[in-house]
């Protein structure tokens, strides 16, 4: 639409599992700001299936701010927003926070994956609402490595509600540390994090990009 506004529209077809096939529509729309530095977006989607198999839908609304690539000096990031799934949608559509691999909201003291598995047992952030928010701060140093190297400290806050067994779930509140490299020729930053949760003392590390 223009510098500052994007939408975009979406259809499909999937196939879920139990012989159940859904068409789909939805949309989104994002409002840069701040040198596009901030961003707020809505989107929301729906499925309409056959027969007696109820439809779904998901529908989320997210807001961050976006950290300049700097490669010496202080940086900042932070994020937030809410997702919901009705309650007939598949497991695959529910939101969740963790370590950044099945999905991207970060809960880092509390991995959703367990053998490769989402865990559903409510250790974890996983649940068919998701609310959550992320803050960070990055000092770069300044010296001439061909991989620039940083160190970051991080509160990751998350709370699902409606969860495997219609369970809400506590607020967890995970604090931490960890490194930060950026490669050269890359846009995503590496990172290593040690987390732990302030509520019920869990502790993880672990590792992915930040984009």
């Amino acid at each position: 639409m223009s510098g500052r506004w994007r939408y975009s529209i979406s259809g499909g077809l999937d196939e879920w599992s139990g012989g159940r096939t859904a068409g789909s529509i939805g949309g989104s729309l994002e409002r840069r700001l701040a040198r596009d530095r901030l961003s707020i977006v809505g989107e929301g989607e729906t499925w309409t299936t056959h027969g007696t198999v109820p439809s779904f839908s998901s529908a989320a609304v997210r807001g961050g701010w976006t950290p300049s690539p700097v490669i010496a000096g202080w940086s900042y990031a932070a994020g937030g927003g809410i997702q919901r799934v009705s309650e007939a949608a598949p497991l695959g559509l529910w939101p969740g926070a963790g370590e950044g691999h099945a999905r991207t909201e970060l809960l880092r003291a509390h991995p959703m994956l367990d053998d490769g598995i989402v865990d559903i047992s409510g250790a974890s952030a996983f649940g068919r609402t998701l609310a959550y928010a992320n803050g960070e701060a990055q000092r770069w140093f300044d010296r001439a490595w061909p991989a620039r190297f940083g160190v970051a400290a991080f509160a990751d806050v998350a709370r699902a509600t409606r969860g495997f067994d219609g369970r809400d779930l506590p607020t967890q509140i995970d604090v931490g540390a960890g490194l930060r490299v950026r490669v050269p020729g890359m846009k995503r930053v590496l990172r290593a994090d040690v987390a732990h949760g302030i509520r019920d003392g869990a502790t993880a590390f672990t590792i992915g990009w930040v984009y």
